[in-house]
């Protein structure tokens, strides 16, 4: 995004109707009256400190049949067997969605774009797609879908030479998450037979609605690699792999920033 010279002080551009509307947030309809109350989906899952204490009652028996050092080291296997097997909460690093509209705009320079045209959509469908599951959790009130946000890049080419107040009131949000894609590669340049893919960028937020429209109230820098070992060939696992799980990595840190989460205690990204 352009920065203004030092000095050069430049007036706010004056607000300007909106093209395209933040879609609500649906809420799923209540039940008829003649019929009964929709069994959820999906069972409310076991907390994970739960599922830990349970472990822990159906071990004991076996480790009060032990004595001296077997019980010891007994109960030093399980508490390491639960540590690596476990999960647990994380909070949410940027909590000013509440009661907001948002769109999820990513960028990345003519170089990554020309080896892989398709990756800046797949990451803003992946993005927005993951924070949208999640509006229960950070209570956002609207937001704009990704295939509008593509096509208003594609539509109007010279978007990212506008400010971020501007961008924010062409998609009429709130909040307008930012997210610069800084590293896009699937192996180490010139070596076409090892995979070692790494995405890395900065997702930053402006607040619209706030006293600074074209700045960043918040910035985090996300830098995540696949396979996870190296010496992977070209034989062993092919591109679509790579792909697909180095944007999945990507999209989740991204978008985990904006919620709270669980994640494996033992995360390789």
């Amino acid at each position: 995004m352009p920065v203004s010279p030092p000095g050069l002080v430049i007036p706010p551009e004056p607000k300007r109707a909106s093209t395209i509307q933040p879609r609500p947030i649906p809420h799923p309809p209540p039940p008829t009256p003649h019929s009964p109350n929709p069994k959820p989906r999906h069972p409310n899952p076991i907390p994970v400190p739960i599922k830990r204490l349970l472990t822990l009652l159906l071990l004991l028996p076996l480790a009060a049949a032990l004595s001296g050092c077997a019980a010891v080291a007994l109960a030093g296997v399980m508490g390491d067997t639960l540590e690596k097997t476990g999960s647990h909460d994380v909070a949410a690093e940027y909590t000013g969605l509440r009661g907001k509209t948002y769109a999820v705009v990513i960028d990345a320079d003519r170089a990554i774009q020309g080896n892989d045209a398709r990756a800046v959509a797949r990451l803003t469908n992946a993005v927005t797609r993951k924070i949208i599951e999640a509006r229960e959790k950070h209570g956002a009130t609207g937001f704009v879908p990704g295939p509008r946000i593509l096509e208003l890049q594609y539509n109007k080419p010279k978007w990212s030479a506008w400010s971020f107040g501007r961008l924010a009131d062409e998609f009429g949000v709130d909040v307008l998450i930012f997210i610069d894609i800084q590293e896009y590669r699937l192996g180490e340049p010139g070596n076409g037979y090892l995979w070692q893919g790494a995405i890395a960028g900065k997702v930053g937020v402006v607040e619209a609605d706030g006293p600074n429209p074209d700045d960043f109230a918040f910035t985090k820098d996300i830098r995540v690699t696949y396979p996870d070992k190296t010496g992977v060939t070209t034989n062993e696992m092919n591109k679509a792999t790579v792909v697909a799980n180095l944007e999945d990595r990507f999209s989740n840190r991204a978008a985990w920033l904006f919620f709270e989460h669980e994640e494996p205690n033992v995360i390789k990204y």
